[in-house]
């Protein structure tokens, strides 16, 4: 889970899966790669243009003539017998029906502009919705991508990773891994780290970090070198895991 900072102080949440996002200075996205991706996933653009094609359907049966209409019914035939006598077609009626919608006044070529305008229309639309999502979203990124000043310390983006507990020290001091895995997430403004007990006795869970001997400060000062090399920014989340530490 990711946050990023806004001025108003308020935490937007952005989900991210990869840590491929954060690798800006490896592999960026230009501005063009972007909104062709945002264009090819959005939902609301992909509905706004199927009723675009809709409209532009409908232009193909706007200038046909209606069909004529011919009825036959029938009337009178006996189903069943009555008083011993059975005469099925004696009273039976056929009515013959024939209708026939004449436009006039160009009344076709006028339902066809009309179909042709309702399309241009569609089309508008859907034009001012992509333009209006583009711009929220260069907007978005604009800010996003950002720096932020935070108290003394100033962010290079707004991207914010929230804290994910890795188990992946052992002997409760970060390793080589934890290292790596902080450094190549240093594409975001700022990282809080996995919760890291402050104790002994604040361990309640297997392989966490702590930070409270000499060995576990030097090993949390190789990893916070590998986030500075990548140029971001990294806290420490002081953690103890309470009651389950007395288990």
């Amino acid at each position: 889970m990711m946050r990023f900072l806004r001025p108003a102080g308020a935490a937007m949440l952005l989900l991210m899966g990869s840590p491929a996002f954060f690798a800006q200075s490896q592999s960026p996205l230009s501005w063009d790669q972007v909104k062709a991706r945002f264009e090819a996933a959005n939902p609301a653009l992909h509905a706004d243009a199927l009723a675009v094609d809709e409209s532009r359907a409908a232009e193909a049966t706007a200038f046909l003539r209606p069909n004529p209409q011919y009825t036959l019914s029938q009337d009178g035939t006996q189903l069943s017998p009555y008083h011993g006598v059975w005469q099925p077609l004696s009273s039976t009626q056929l009515q013959n029906t024939l209708s026939y919608l004449h436009e006039r006044d160009r009344k076709r070529e006028l339902r066809l502009q009309a179909a042709k305008d309702a399309t241009r229309v569609a089309s508008d639309q859907h034009d001012d919705l992509q333009r209006n999502l583009e711009f929220n979203l260069r907007l978005s990124e604009d800010i996003l991508f950002s720096s932020f000043k935070l108290g003394s310390i100033t962010l290079k983006n707004r991207v914010v990773m929230a804290p994910m507990t890795r188990n992946r020290s052992l002997s409760n001091v970060p390793g080589e891994i934890v290292a790596t895995y902080y450094g190549q997430r240093a594409g975001a403004g700022l990282i809080v780290t996995e919760g890291t007990s402050p104790s002994p006795n604040g361990l309640g869970y297997a392989r966490i970090p702590g930070l409270f001997d000499d060995a576990q400060a030097k090993a949390w000062r190789h990893v916070t070198d590998a986030v500075h090399k990548n140029g971001g920014r990294i806290f420490v989340q002081l953690m103890h895991t309470g009651r389950v530490s007395q288990v």
